[in-house]
């Protein structure tokens, strides 16, 4: 089915994209061409970016048709803003992306290149079968949105309906894939594989800046048999070094933006440039904030300063081969958590990446990629800055031990506390595709990955007892811990995708990893909760069955079936009493289980799209089986009550459950008006205690609806929408010494606005306007933090409210 371009208003476009559709010179054809010969002419044959362009369904919308020289250019994007190149790059010869592509019963919902239209169902084979069980977005995406974070990204994102994000601080949002959390989260950027080095300080989202990502692949399911074990996957990949035909040039690009309240500031410079055979690009950003008032005027402590630097440099070996490398440094200091422990003094990251692509008629293979990498973060944190008279939470734990104390002078305690720690991840992985992708063909691999991860933290107690300090011997230093522990990954894969007949395509995976975790006796404090054997294997199985069903030239039935397997985190199995965030409150300490299983999950993904002229159309729908699922045994703190502050165990549950649905469409009413609307939801239950998971979302939609410009280039765009939340009253429930125990509060649902619009004043220059919450309405995530302090205790509950009203704009030039 041909979409007009006119009567779309959805369409993502990356940087790589953009740079694929100014004018390169065509290539001429050999004498006999093969598949891959004829996709590579016809990108050769791409022009501008066509006037009369059309748009084709693939499970996410495709550009199929180029232009001729003579027509003029258009600027593209009923929803997303032009990201300029200003020149002719010439990109090297390569396949539709770089990176292992996803594996899952369904792809990402970009397309990076356009093709000609008669190429495209060759795309469809190389990029896969997709599905509701995956979506994705670009980096262009970032600057419609006013997103500076790729968390706020994947949230906010059009195409992407299976995120929910925790807000930890503007700069930490945690992803929540359909109930899905970190640890059960495979994450990869670049092929290199990413975790957080403390997971309630710290995700690895926020270390990739949004407007330099080519695209972000979500698979939210036990599909990405290509990446590692998980249960589901984010995959991202960065614009690639730039190729220019006529010689050495460089370039800059300048970007930044204001968020009003919290006087939250983000800019980037970028430098960018090559030659025939060779590119780079440098790219400094930095971040910063300060606290963000909720939507009755309270005052959240949420000050951070952030800063990277992105190098990439590209080698053309041949016409077949290339190499890329890369580097990233991150860095974050002073940063505040509103209702945890601890906030951050700094946290550093160093991450190298290399990649080696040959895609030589000459080998055995049509397509051979070696990735390798090596990433380490650390971090230091303290509760010092932790005494805001709005947010007491020291002060509250320091009220708790005096009523527990009350032989202790009133008023006269103080909690200071520190935390430090390390995560190291390196590995590496090969992938060779076998046959033609116009017909079948065959993914097979493996990988390696090593990590290790190390806390401390170091908790010291001063009071006064007669107006004397009371001495050592009686309040010794606290010190808790995650010993230092490893994790070693070998695993295999294979894939193989199978056109059926022209309207039915197949495909089938399988993973297998061996995965061994071990810490040293030598490494536990004195005092320690851990106990058993402190080395633990587990040989985990993947695998999964998708397919793709043209029923007609409008509607396509997707399904997949899939199995993956995870092992424990090292938190999960070695934490020894450490101050984790891991539950709605963020007074929760945690240990380990060296003798955790490993979770089993078994997904069913059923999807149907429609594609029309005026209307659009996708729903799907999930249920998911996971055996020995880890969940959480404790009790909270009795004497004195602290409804709040509980010890936490990690355990594996016999059975839990995800299910639920996401649907979006939207109808072009008229030239200038595109009503649109998305719902999502999840339910989780623990089947044995017959209760709910904790940490689930609730139901969740957007209604909205776009004014743009009548023609096809789009030069402007407002957007007007609601998110309408329900109250969340399937409470998280927990066995403890007691029984069972409901560890969440319920929040009630709500309803903001927001207005968002982009202007492209030219190619080279666009201007990005608008404000979250326009009415300024007072809410509540269920998934962030919230605390209630010791009986009698001054102040009730605190909980981090959302942000109030927040204007922002943002300007974007490249010359």
């Amino acid at each position: 089915m041909i979409v007009n371009l006119r009567r779309f208003c959805g369409l993502s476009l990356s940087a790589s994209m953009l740079a694929a559709l100014l004018p390169q010179a065509p290539a001429a054809p050999p004498a006999k061409l093969t598949a891959q010969d004829t996709l590579k002419q016809q990108r050769s044959n791409v022009r501008l970016l066509p006037r009369e362009g059309t748009m084709r369904w693939s499970g996410g919308f495709l550009l199929a048709a180029f232009q001729e020289e003579d027509q003029a250019p258009m600027v593209p994007d009923p929803q997303q803003p032009l990201i300029p190149q200003p020149q002719q790059p010439l990109l090297p010869d390569q396949p539709l992306t770089d990176a292992p592509q996803p594996t899952e019963a369904g792809e990402a919902q970009t397309i990076q290149i356009p093709t000609p239209e008669q190429v495209s169902a060759l795309v469809d084979r190389e990029q896969g079968i997709q599905s509701s069980a995956s979506s994705g977005t670009t980096g262009a995406e970032a600057t419609v949105q006013g997103a500076t974070d790729l968390g706020q990204l994947l949230q906010q994102s059009s195409s992407v309906d299976t995120i929910d994000v925790q807000r930890r601080s503007p700069v930490a949002l945690d992803p929540n894939i359909r109930g899905y959390k970190q640890g059960q989260i495979y994450t990869q950027s670049e092929g290199a594989y990413w975790l957080a080095a403390r997971q309630d300080l710290d995700t690895m989202l926020s270390k990739i800046d949004p407007t330099m990502i080519d695209n972000v692949v979500v698979l939210s399911g036990p599909y990405g048999v290509q990446y590692g074990p998980g249960l589901s996957f984010i995959a991202i990949d960065t614009a690639d070094t730039p190729r220019y035909e006529c010689g050495p040039e460089h370039h800059a690009r300048i970007l930044g933006s204001v968020r009003t309240n919290g006087g939250q500031t983000y800019g980037r410079t970028t430098a960018y440039g090559g030659d025939s055979d060779w590119g780079y690009r440098i790219s400094y950003g930095d971040k910063k904030g300060s606290d963000y008032l909720s939507g009755n005027d309270i005052q959240i402590p949420s000050s951070y300063d952030t800063n990277d630097v992105w190098a990439n440099w590209g080698y053309s070996i041949n016409p077949d081969q290339r190499l890329e490398l890369g580097y990233l440094r991150y860095e974050q200091i002073d940063t505040e958590y509103p209702g945890q422990f601890f906030n951050i003094d700094d946290l550093i990251t160093d991450g190298f990446n290399a990649r080696l692509i040959d895609e030589g008629a000459q080998g055995p293979w049509s397509r051979f990629i070696i990735d390798g990498w090596w990433n380490r973060t650390r971090f230091n944190g303290d509760n010092f800055g932790k005494r805001n008279p709005l947010f007491p939470e020291v002060q509250r734990a320091e009220t708790a031990f005096e009523i527990f104390n009350q032989n202790v002078d009133p008023g006269s305690t103080r909690v200071d506390a520190l935390t430090a720690g390390d995560l190291e991840s390196t590995g590496g992985r090969a992938m060779a595709t076998f046959g033609d992708i116009e017909d079948q063909h065959y993914n097979v691999g493996g990988d390696f990955r090593y990590i290790e991860q190390n806390i401390t933290e170091d908790i010291e107690i001063n009071t006064r007892r007669g107006g004397l300090l009371v001495p050592r011997s009686e309040i010794p230093v606290i010190f808790t811990n995650l010993p230092r522990a490893s994790a070693t990954d070998p695993g295999l894969f294979a894939e193989h995708v199978l056109p059926m007949s022209s309207f039915w395509t197949t495909k089938v995976g399988a993973r297998v990893d061996f995965y061994q975790t071990q810490t040293s006796a030598d490494e536990l404090r004195g005092g320690t909760f851990i106990s058993g054997d402190l080395e633990a294997e587990d040989t985990l199985f993947a695998g999964y069955w998708s397919n793709e069903v043209q029923l007609d030239c409008n509607w396509t039935l997707t399904g997949g079936f899939g199995h993956g397997q995870r092992a424990p985190t090292l938190i999960e199995r070695y934490s020894d009493g450490l101050f984790l965030g891991v539950a709605q409150s963020g007074f929760t300490r945690v240990i380990g289980d060296p003798g955790l299983d490993e979770e089993r999950d078994t997904q069913i993904d059923v999807g149907l799209a429609a594609d029309y002229d005026y209307w659009r159309a996708r729903a799907g729908v999930f249920h998911a089986w996971i055996d020995d699922y880890v969940t959480l045994s404790g009790d909270i703190v009795e004497q004195p009550p602290f409804l709040s502050a509980r010890l936490f165990r990690f355990v594996n549950t016999d059975e839990a459950t995800l299910a639920g649905f996401e649907a979006s469409g939207e109808y072009d009413w008229s030239d200038y008006l595109s009503p649109f609307a998305t719902i999502k939801y999840v339910e989780g239950r623990d089947q044995v205690i017959n209760a709910p998971l904790t940490q689930i979302p609730p139901l969740d939609s957007v209604v909205g609806i776009r004014l743009h410009e009548p023609s096809r280039a789009r030069l402007w765009s407002v957007e007007f929408a609601s998110r309408i939340v329900d109250n969340q009253d399937r409470l998280g429930t927990v066995r403890t010494g007691r029984g069972l125990e409901t560890i969440e509060e319920e929040t009630p649902g709500f309803t903001v606005w927001h207005l968002r619009s982009y202007y492209n004043y030219s190619r080279d220059l666009t201007f990005t306007a608008g404000v979250e919450n326009l009415f300024d309405r007072n809410y509540q995530e269920h998934l962030d933090l919230r605390l209630r302090g010791p009986e009698g205790f001054p102040g009730g509950i605190t909980r981090t409210l959302a942000p109030g009203i927040t204007p922002y704009f943002g300007v974007d030039w490249t010359f």
